[in-house]
């Protein structure tokens, strides 16, 4: 069932990303407006289209509970969080010192 749901959630965000970056408009077709920025990534729209909603932090008499595999996983998933959370400072650092360096635009 997993890997069902991973495999919508992924045909879901292609189609989302095509959506994006043709436009809003059906492929095939001339559409209106500017073309999307060269720069776009599929990371950086779908970002822009879901916010992830914060989950609450386990309480500690439930990590005493946790399986290993439970708590490799958990690791995993912390460090996935924590490397996309860098990769975003990283992007708003540079945006900033971007900004800073040409005052008046911003």
């Amino acid at each position: 069932m997993a890997g069902s749901l991973e495999s919508r959630i992924s045909n879901l965000e292609e189609l989302i990303i095509i959506i994006i970056l043709n436009g809003g408009g059906i492929p095939g077709l001339p559409h209106k407006g500017d073309p999307p920025a060269p720069d776009t990534t599929r990371l950086d729209a779908m970002s822009r289209l879901f916010r992830r909603i914060p989950v609450p932090d386990p309480f500690a008499s439930d990590i005493t509970r946790l399986s290993a595999e439970a708590v490799e996983s958990s690791l995993l998933e912390v460090n996935a969080e924590l490397t996309r959370l860098r990769s975003v400072e990283g992007q708003l650092n540079a945006r900033l010192k971007e900004l800073r360096a040409t005052p008046g635009k911003g």
